[in-house]
C-alpha cells in the first residue's frame, strides 16, 4: 500500500512516496508503548515482555532426604559418679586445704578458724604416721637403711677413714700410676698458691711434679723456689689449651700422655677429690681400690636392678593385675609384689661365697 506524504519546509514543498507496511497488532502495541508511558523511558517493553514465558528449563522436581540422627544415649543422672575426690584422702585435702585457709581469712569466725585447724592438725598427724611408718619400713632392710648404705657417714671418724682410704689409693695412683705436670708463669699468685699445695701433697702421696713455665721466671719467683728442676716452654699454653693459670695435668710417665686435671687453683680437698674422679674416669683404678673410695656401698643400691629395660621390668609388666586406684593406666604394680619381686631380683646376686663389705 503506497501513500504520498508532502512536508513543507519554508518556501519548498517535498512529496515522498511512502509504503505502508502492515503492522502486528501486538508489535504496534509495543511500538507505541514509549510514546503513551514517556515517565517509563526505553524499559517500556518491561511489562509487555512478561506476557512472553521464558524458555528455561522445567525445573526438576525436588526429592526430599530425610537423613535421621543417631539417637544419643540418655544420661542417667541418678548414676553419675562424681570426680571430686573422696574426702580426707590425700587430694581432697591438697585441694580443700588452701580452700579452707582462704575462707578463715576472709570471715574469721570461730567455726570457719576451727575448720581449717581441724584439717591442718590432720595433715600433720597424718604427716607424722607416715614418718614413723616410714621408720619401721626401713629399720632391717639393708636396701633402705641408710646405715647399710654408707656406714661411714654414722661414724665420728667419717673424715678420718675416708682421707685414710683416699690417701692410700691415691698413693698407690702417683706410685704406680701417673704424675703432675705444672704450668705456671710469672706475676701469677695463683701460681705461686698451687704450687704450695702440690708440694704438701708431694710430701703426703709422693707426687712427681714436673713444673713448666710459660716465661723465664724472674729469679725471686716462689714457685722456682719450690721446683728449682722447672722447665720453660712458650707454646705449653697453646699446646695443651691452657684458658686459665695455675693448670695442672696428670703426667702419664709410661706413655708420655698428658691429661686435664684442673685449671686454676684449687685446695688440697678438692684437689684430691678431682684426682679420684680423674682416675675412675680414666680406668686407673682396679675394683677393689674403686669400691673403697665409694661413699655408697654397691650391694645396697637398686639402681642396677631398677631399670625399664630390665628382666624384672618385663616381668613385672606381665604379672600386671591391678589397677591404679587414682586414675588411669600407669602399670600400676601391687605394693607387695612389688616389693616382693624386687628384694627377689636384687637378693640373687648374692651367692654362699659374697663377703660383705667391711670399714
Amino acid at each position: 500500500m503506497r501513500k504520498t506524504l508532502k512536508i513543507t519546509v519554508g518556501a519548498l514543498t517535498v512529496s515522498l512516496l511512502c509504503f505502508q507496511i502492515p503492522v502486528h497488532a501486538e508489535t504496534e502495541k509495543l511500538s507505541t508503548a514509549y510514546w503513551s508511558e514517556p515517565a517509563v523511558g526505553y524499559w517500556w517493553y518491561q511489562k509487555d515482555l512478561q506476557k512472553y514465558p521464558s524458555k528455561k528449563k522445567d525445573k526438576k522436581p525436588e526429592i526430599a532426604i530425610n537423613i535421621q540422627k543417631p539417637q544419643t544415649a540418655k544420661e542417667d543422672t541418678s548414676e553419675t559418679k562424681s570426680t571430686a575426690p573422696s574426702v580426707f584422702s590425700a587430694d581432697w585435702v591438697k585441694q580443700n586445704l588452701n580452700v579452707y585457709r582462704k575462707v578463715a581469712w576472709d570471715n574469721p569466725t570461730v567455726e570457719n578458724l576451727r575448720a581449717y585447724m581441724y584439717l591442718q592438725r590432720f595433715a600433720i598427724d597424718r604427716s607424722e604416721q607416715f614418718a614413723y611408718a616410714g621408720q619401721m619400713a626401713v629399720m632391717g632392710d639393708p636396701y633402705l637403711d641408710e646405715v647399710a648404705r654408707s656406714p661411714r657417714g654414722v661414724t665420728r671418724d667419717q673424715a678420718q677413714i675416708v682421707n685414710k682410704e683416699q690417701s692410700r689409693v691415691i698413693n698407690k695412683l702417683f706410685k704406680e700410676k701417673v704424675g703432675v705436670f705444672f704450668v705456671f708463669k710469672n706475676d701469677c699468685e695463683l701460681c705461686v698458691a698451687q704450687a704450695r699445695v702440690l708440694e704438701v701433697a708431694q710430701r703426703l702421696y709422693g707426687v712427681t711434679v714436673k713444673a713448666v713455665s710459660i716465661d723465664e721466671p724472674y729469679k725471686d719467683n716462689e714457685v722456682i723456689k719450690i721446683y728449682p728442676n722447672y722447665s720453660v716452654n712458650p707454646k705449653v699454653a697453646y699446646e695443651n689449651k691452657v684458658r686459665a693459670l695455675p693448670a695442672t695435668f696428670f703426667y702419664n710417665a709410661e706413655n708420655k700422655e698428658i691429661t686435664p686435671l684442673v685449671q686454676g687453683m684449687v685446695t688440697l680437698t678438692d684437689l684430691n677429690r678431682r684426682v679420684l674422679v680423674s682416675a675412675q674416669r680414666n680406668n686407673w683404678l682396679d675394683r677393689d681400690d674403686f669400691n673403697a673410695i665409694k661413699p655408697i656401698d654397691d650391694s645396697t643400691s637398686l639402681a642396677s636392678v631398677l631399670t625399664h629395660d630390665s628382666a624384672l621390668s618385663r616381668r613385672l609388666e606381665g604379672l600386671k593385675t591391678d589397677k591404679n586406684p587414682y586414675g588411669e593406666d600407669t602399670n600400676y604394680i601391687n605394693p607387695a609384689l612389688l616389693v616382693k619381686e624386687i628384694t627377689k631380683a636384687k637378693d640373687q646376686y648374692f651367692t654362699e661365697d659374697y663377703i660383705p663389705r667391711g670399714y
